[in-house]
């Protein structure tokens, strides 16, 4: 049989009033200390929430990818069990309950702190909060693997680096390119090359390419990476030798010139060595200064007819190349 209207109005707000409108203060122990209250009748009574006589503070280095950790605040009741929530900028961080947080880069630019929480046995729950940091920049990011270049590297065949790989999120990148040094020690800059993509010019001719792949991830330091190389191979040259004078004296030393092509357009440099038939005769160095062109004299040779040919080594633009014959008679 169920209970009538009025009845049931009637214990429910008797219900209410003792949940709400009840409260027994009941002697917490020493005079001095806080009263407990009794919230409900006929339940255990609630003493005063804990207070925390040293807050928590944030110990570790505040830098984004840094682990931080909240120091155990000191409470001044017994029994106390305390509980995390870490809080950007005053609103909670979601999932960050534990004692330790690592710093990510959404924390760059804000202020963290920590929220102790203390509950305990028959307390209400009190809490602390910590002083608020504000997070560093990270260090800068590091790729896991290098870029990687593509491409043959031939004079007007585009070359293309890879990223690399940089982890989670992944970081925007830019990019620099740098040709060898003719020297062979260090590189430079070729300017205006800011894109994956490079296509060689005559004047890579002979050197070695790479990129820098620049990573710039928020809330970290860039991170800076070096592709591996690709050379541009060394052009075509040409060695050719004329005789001044075909017919000399054995008395006279007779006259050269040699002339050195290059198949890119540029000035080849190096050493050229003149034979005679197998057997050397001299060798010199052609500078940049010469303009490919040299005119010299040979030491006086015996007579008879000398088969003379030039041999160009190269240089670090130009592959090697030999001269036609020069056919040198030389009288009494």
């Amino acid at each position: 049989m169920g209970i009538h209207l009025p009845a049931a109005r009637s214990l429910r707000a008797g219900l209410v009033a003792a949940l709400t409108t009840t409260v027994l203060v009941v002697p917490a122990g020493p005079a001095d200390a806080a009263a407990c209250v009794v919230v409900v009748p006929g339940l255990p009574p609630l003493c005063p929430q804990p207070a925390a006589t040293t807050p928590p503070t944030i110990a570790g280095t505040a830098k984004v990818g840094e682990v931080v950790a909240a120091t155990e605040p000191v409470w001044d009741q017994d029994g106390v069990t305390t509980t995390y929530q870490w809080l950007r900028d005053g609103a909670d961080i979601a999932d960050a309950t534990a004692q330790t947080y690592t710093l990510t880069s959404d924390d760059f630019g804000t202020m963290i702190s920590v929220r102790a929480s203390g509950q305990g046995s028959g307390l209400l729950p009190g809490t602390s909060d910590s002083a608020a940091v504000e997070p560093a920049l990270g260090d800068p990011i590091t790729a896991t693997t290098a870029p990687v270049l593509t491409g043959s590297g031939a004079v007007g065949e585009a070359v293309t680096t890879s990223d690399g790989e940089w982890g989670e999120p992944a970081p925007s990148y830019t990019y620099q390119w740098y040709r060898s040094r003719f020297s062979g020690r260090g590189a430079e800059k070729i300017e205006g090359t800011t894109t994956s993509t490079y296509t060689p010019v005559t004047a890579d001719t002979g050197r070695a390419l790479v990129a820098v792949v620049v990573a710039d991830r928020y809330g970290y330091g860039k991170g800076a990476a070096v592709s591996d190389v690709v050379r541009v191979p060394k052009t075509s040259s040409t060695t050719g030798l004329s005789l001044v004078r075909s017919t000399v004296r054995r008395t006279q030393a007779p006259s050269v010139r040699v002339v050195l092509g290059s198949g890119a357009g540029l000035t080849p440099t190096g050493v050229v060595t003149i034979f005679d038939g197998t057997r050397r005769v001299r060798s010199f160095t052609v500078s940049a200064a010469a303009d490919g062109i040299v005119t010299f004299q040979l030491a006086r040779q015996g007579v008879g007819k000398h088969r003379l040919t030039a041999r160009y080594a190269g240089d670090t633009a130009h592959r090697s190349s030999t001269s036609g014959v020069a056919v040198l008679t030389v009288t009494r």
